[in-house]
């Protein structure tokens, strides 16, 4: 949990930090070469971008935990879901999002991926810790 919050923490801070600072970057490099208009798209592209990322970062602590229980097969099934998912909303969606598709669907698949790792996970967890309890009161009562 600690994990989750200091990541989730440092890294909002930085994707809004840099997404401030993105058009001040772009005036640097060449205040011609970008419109207004062309500046937003590419903050709210990156804001996407960092969105993504930012899930994945956050899922690594579940991913962890599913490692170390040793469930391969969920993992195939989730990493097939979200090729899946992913390939089915570029797919269906293109015609009226155009290149901002690719953005969203990734977002979407790994929130998918995510819920599923999360849940797993507490489940994994509040079995644990139900064994735990057992154990103690079989050692209290020994």
């Amino acid at each position: 949990r600690s994990y989750v919050l200091r990541v989730a923490a440092l890294y909002s801070l930085a994707t809004a930090a840099t997404f401030l600072a993105l058009p001040v970057l772009l005036d640097v490099v060449d205040a011609e070469l970008v419109s207004p208009e062309q500046v937003r798209i590419l903050q709210w592209m990156y804001l996407a971008v960092a969105g993504w990322v930012g899930l994945i970062a956050l899922e690594f602590a579940f991913v962890s935990v599913g490692l170390a229980a040793k469930k391969s097969r969920l993992f195939l099934w989730v990493n097939l879901l979200f090729i899946v998912s992913y390939a089915a909303l570029c797919l269906f969606s293109r015609e009226k999002l155009g290149i901002f598709v690719v953005p969203l669907a990734a977002i979407t698949a790994q929130a998918v991926s995510f819920v599923i790792f999360f849940r797993y996970v507490r489940g994994v967890l509040a079995r644990a810790a139900e064994d735990q309890g057992v154990q103690g009161r079989i050692e209290e009562n020994g």
